[in-house]
């Protein structure tokens, strides 16, 4: 097991020992902030680690540091729902990435007009329609708005809103949690929490889909192009400037657009809303 993931299972096992608790304190932030370093630092090395390890990681920063979750037993099921749909090799080569969705949309509508058809085992088909809907919200959005394919049964399909499959997704982890299996499992509980805050987990999977699925955190590697930059100017290191050189080919863009814009970035006060319920 390299660093990163000795790490990431680190914050890991002290969420979990502390499960109903949010322990992101500064030093948890700062474990967190610094390991999303890591995984862009040392741009030109390949970096081998677990896909599941990997989402830990980004729903460790939108979880727990950023919404203040309680719970890890929901983003380890979350991380697992997102690398058993998500595969590396899927994500480069199609154009768009929501159309490769389809088929799993069209289930998804499927399966909420069949009232006649009873599946054999009803908690996993009520668990994997809300899988389907949750995984469908957070991370590829876009392809619920996609339902007229030419020479397709999609053309008769109805135009459902956000709405719709929030519902759909709350309903059925909520009939899946009802099942003698869940308790059986131990799953109760978090199927109960999954339904109850389905739109935070939505949310939060927006924000890990937009970061780092669909593209990167552009912030931090200006960030950390930026230091490499200082580096070099200090102690005149050649790799300093290769990672550079490799960092602005990732963002595509002038390093000296770059530093202007890092320089004029603006100071945003973090202001506290009002309280609600932790995911």
């Amino acid at each position: 097991m390299n660093l990163l993931e000795e790490a990431v299972r680190s914050l890991k096992s002290e969420a979990a020992a502390h499960e109903g608790t949010n322990v992101a304190d500064s030093a948890f932030r700062q474990r967190v902030e610094r390991l999303l370093d890591l995984f862009y630092a040392d741009i030109g090395e390949i970096k081998k680690i677990e896909l599941v390890t990997l989402f830990e990681l980004f729903l460790l920063k939108a979880l727990y540091v950023e919404r203040r979750s309680t719970s890890a037993a929901a983003l380890a099921y979350l991380a697992e729902l997102m690398a058993r749909h998500v595969r590396v090799r899927d994500l480069f080569p199609i154009p768009d990435l929501a159309t490769s969705y389809a088929g799993l949309l069209a289930r998804l509508v499927d399966a909420t007009g069949t009232a006649g058809a009873r599946p054999q085992n009803l908690f996993e088909a009520n668990r994997g329609i809300a899988d389907s809907a949750l995984f469908l919200l957070g991370v590829f959005p876009a392809s619920l708005n996609r339902h007229r394919l030419s020479q397709s049964r999609w053309s008769v399909l109805p135009s459902l809103d956000r709405s719709f499959y929030e519902r759909l997704g709350q309903r059925h982890y909520a009939s899946a949690a009802g099942h003698d299996l869940a308790a059986w499992t131990g799953q109760d509980i978090l199927l109960n929490r999954l339904s109850k805050y389905f739109p935070v987990y939505v949310e939060a999977l927006n924000d890990v889909a937009e970061t780092y699925v669909h593209g990167f955190d552009v912030q931090r590697v200006m960030d950390l192009m930026l230091d490499s930059y200082n580096a070099w100017r200090r102690t005149g290191d050649k790799d300093h400037l290769e990672h550079v050189r490799k960092y602005t080919a990732l963002l595509a863009i002038d390093p000296r657009r770059a530093f202007k814009r890092t320089r004029r970035r603006a100071i945003v006060l973090s202001v506290p809303g009002p309280s609600r319920p932790l995911p």
